[in-house]
């Protein structure tokens, strides 16, 4: 899964640099993935 959100981000940051229109969808959601996995996790994972 680590991996996964690295790749995610990296696609993210790449489409951000380089692309415009569709390339800013792309890189909102490919790094919004992260973020609300980090913050799932934090709220989820504290309570187990």
């Amino acid at each position: 899964m680590p991996i996964v959100l690295g790749l995610l981000s990296a696609i993210g940051l790449i489409a951000a640099l380089l692309a415009d229109g569709a390339g800013d969808v792309l890189s909102w959601v490919a790094l919004a993935i992260p973020v609300a996995a980090a913050v799932w996790y934090g709220l989820v994972g504290r309570r187990q």
